[in-house]
């Protein structure tokens, strides 16, 4: 069947049963457009790691017969990599049925689907990341109050750390916790 209707360039979102049955069906082309330390630790039986970086409308392995569905942590790095396909799709003369994973991967195991789990380490990055920075703000304000108040720029440096995590999508924290023995997999550890 043709995808002429998707010369209007819409972005489907899908929410995880609907993804389950079309996986359960091998009517889907499930991409992971997460950072490689990400898929290291968990992923969706099933998806191929493509990350966003790499990501270009021709390295997708499209048919006309399956949806291409992006998924990422929360959602929204795969609703960005998609506009971003969207917008080829205007240049190339590639057209497949494209959608997101509502929620992303956290939705997905929200609604008890099954992830498979390869990190050493159970708690998420973000997760950790939490407890390091609460840490060091806690750190630093107690040592800033009963020490030297040069403690409390612990505490500044860990807001400053929040704050930027906040308000881009650059997670360096992530990426030196990810360097860490607990976070890697097996496969990883390897020398």
């Amino acid at each position: 069947m043709p995808l002429n209707f998707l010369k209007k360039k819409v972005m489907n979102t899908i929410t995880p049963k609907e993804l389950s049955q079309l996986l359960r069906e091998k009517k889907v082309i499930l991409i992971d457009i997460r950072e490689p330390f990400e898929y290291e630790i968990e992923y969706i039986a099933g998806s191929r790691l493509i990350p966003f970086e790499e990501l270009h409308v021709h390295r997708l392995p499209v048919t006309s017969q399956k949806k291409v569905v992006l998924y990422c942590r929360s959602g929204k790095r795969s609703r960005q990599a998609a506009e971003y396909l969207l917008r080829q799709m205007e240049h190339y003369e590639r057209v497949f049925d494209l959608a997101v994973l509502g929620g992303g991967l956290a939705e997905w195991k929200e609604k008890k689907m099954p992830v498979i789990e390869q990190g050493l380490f159970s708690w998420s990055l973000e997760a950790q990341a939490q407890i390091l920075t609460g840490s060091m703000t806690l750190a630093g304000l107690l040592l800033g109050s009963i020490a030297a108040q040069e403690w409390y720029l612990l505490a500044v440096f860990s807001g400053l750390i929040d704050i930027i995590s906040g308000l881009t999508t650059y997670r360096l924290l992530y990426y030196l916790l990810a360097l860490l023995p607990w976070n890697r997999s097996a496969s990883m550890l390897e020398i």
